[in-house]
């Protein structure tokens, strides 16, 4: 069964540890710009203190029967209006393409809906990264802008990558 818990204090040395071998890993994020830092404990737990101490950003483990497997995270809560944004990582690659992130980002959304009372939520994805696309589309978000930019891909620093914003109103 798949549960979100959220973060109100540090995760383990254990957890702490898995979620920077994902981040240290290309493969898990190839489209993300966290792929180019060299992720440590001391920034990781640097970036967790940060994140616990706003009031305007909620963290999630995601955990599948008690393994922590990806983290979830609802930012810019109240300063976009009525809404906020999602990002979110599987990070355990054989669960990947089983629909876990899918079920994480609906729990969420009920989370931002029915906890937060937010009207909106919004996604930002490389054009590139069609699993997260399909993940979105899953659970009803909508394209609602597309622009060309100059991405960091593939250690190209010069490649025009489309970044898609996604919306979901709830």
């Amino acid at each position: 069964m798949l549960k979100l818990h959220l973060l109100k204090k540090m995760v383990t040395y254990k957890e702490l540890k898995k979620w920077i071998s994902w981040l240290n890993d290309k493969n898990i994020t190839e489209f993300s710009e966290k792929r180019f830092k060299k992720h440590t404990i001391t920034s990781q737990k640097k970036f967790l203190f940060k994140k616990l101490k706003e009031k305007s950003s909620y963290i999630f483990q995601v955990k599948f029967n008690s393994q922590f497997i990806g983290v979830i995270e609802l930012s810019s809560v109240h300063i976009l209006s009525d809404g906020c944004e999602i990002s979110y990582m599987i990070g355990e690659k054989n669960l990947h393409g089983r629909g876990f992130g899918t079920e994480a980002i609906k729990i969420c959304l009920d989370f931002a809906r029915y906890k937060l009372n937010l009207k909106k939520v919004y996604a930002g994805i490389n054009s590139k990264n069609i699993q997260s696309e399909r993940v979105l589309r899953k659970n009803f978000f909508r394209k609602i802008n597309i622009k060309n930019q100059y991405y960091r891909f593939k250690l190209k620093h010069d490649d025009i990558i489309n970044s898609i914003l996604f919306q979901k109103k709830l």
